[in-house]
């Protein structure tokens, strides 16, 4: 090969620019010439074509699979483990336990992992998930499903292997030690993790990419922000379809002002800005853990007084009723001095044999306590677990 040839004269650069909008909604403005030579001068050499050039003659004449293969290599594939540790952090400690809380019943948790690059974001989140649920993980289903435009992300995604240098951006060596098992110069993702993952190439910009939610948690970061504003209202306005009552959408840092659809609208994690469905009540979880003003079918509604009837309140036996004063000794919880103050002892045995009646809502408002979603979850279960231990007990009584 005698040298490649990879300068764009101005019709070179105006057909890419045109292909790369047409097959994947990509903008590439005049002054990102050098997007084109950086990416597609190294895959004509892997290729063995001279230069630029030779491809442009074969996408010229309609070479379907050279188009494809274009596509791919202009897609941004540049991710880390736990990339911007504050909003992983907020991710952690606010949204995740906020989702689990609200999938307490079911327990099961779906997520979709849209432009998924090679892996390191999908397996971030299968790491925290398993990192909060601790032993309880053995009782809940978690799929993941990662997708991305070109079909080797979507492979070294499902394999889970990564090199040295991969390892060494963003991942704690506990982390590494704990989820990871070293094969050769590189590392392999633990069973545990990669069976919550299903990989699989999708293209955004498709009217129909066959994906089928509802799911809990939709991450699509840093693309967008490549698509002209009408693809990415398009996209939104799908991925809005695809969200669950509960659910979030997480974009990049900046894509948000790039503006959202009006079937959309914004949720606060601590410093975290997420999205939900327009058509319910906005999320707004300060970096305590504590609600502001959440609506009664929230995650975290408990911890506020409901606005509808009596009769739309949680049964008395659900893990979150410990927050209202029942009638029933199962339930058996006073109005406590605080959010998640003293449990009430049933008055007498005879109290036991007494139907079930509505509960009485809670104190309007929640206290910063210092306690994330998660704590407050566990610590109600285990005050549910002690009532319902002294209420068998009062039944066995003579």
């Amino acid at each position: 090969m005698t040298g490649l040839q990879n300068k764009l004269d101005p019709a070179d650069f105006t057909f890419l620019q045109s292909l790369l909008l047409r097959e994947g909604g990509m903008v590439v403005d005049p002054n990102k010439e050098y997007l084109l030579t950086t990416r597609l001068g190294p895959l004509a050499e892997v290729l063995g074509l001279d230069g630029i050039p030779e491809i442009l003659k074969l996408l010229r004449i309609g070479d379907t699979k050279m188009r494809k293969t274009v596509v791919e290599a202009m897609t941004i594939n540049e991710t880390s483990w736990f990339r911007d540790p504050t909003l992983w952090g907020d991710i952690e400690r606010l949204l995740l336990p906020t989702i689990i809380q609200a999938r307490t019943n079911l327990k099961r948790i779906d997520i979709w992992v849209a432009a998924s690059s090679s892996g390191q974001e999908v397996y971030s989140l299968a790491m925290l998930i398993t990192e909060i649920l601790g032993s309880d993980m053995k009782f809940w289903r978690v799929r993941i499903l990662a997708t991305d435009l070109s079909n080797e992300m979507v492979q070294r995604t499902a394999k889970g292997e990564f090199s040295g240098l991969e390892m060494s951006r963003g991942l704690s060596p506990e982390r590494r030690e704990r989820f990871m098992r070293p094969e050769g110069t590189s590392w392999v993702v633990k069973d545990e993790l990669r069976s919550m993952v299903t990989a699989r190439p999708t293209n955004l910009t498709a009217a129909d990419n066959s994906v089928r939610g509802p799911f809990d948690l939709i991450f699509m970061r840093n693309v967008l922000i490549y698509f002209t504003p009408e693809m990415r209202a398009q996209i939104l306005g799908r991925q809005a379809d695809l969200l669950a009552t509960h659910g979030h959408l997480v974009l990049g840092a900046s894509e948000g002002a790039l503006g959202v659809p009006t079937s959309l609208q914004s949720s606060r994690f601590g410093r975290l800005v997420a999205y939900q469905r327009s058509d319910v009540a906005p999320v707004t979880v300060r970096s305590t853990g504590s609600v502001v003003a959440p609506k009664p079918a929230s995650p975290l509604a408990g911890l506020a007084k409901p606005a509808t009837s009596p009769a739309g309140l949680a049964k008395p036996a659900s893990p979150l009723a410990g927050l209202t004063k029942p009638a029933s000794p199962l339930a058996g919880l006073t109005k406590p001095a605080t959010p998640l103050a003293g449990l009430a002892k049933p008055a007498t045995p005879a109290t036991a044999a007494r139907p079930l009646t509505p509960a009485k809502p809670a104190a309007t408002g929640t206290p910063d306590d210092g306690l994330s979603p998660i704590e407050r979850l566990r610590l109600i279960r285990q005050q549910y677990a002690e009532q319902v231990a002294a209420a068998e007990k009062a039944k066995q009584k003579p």
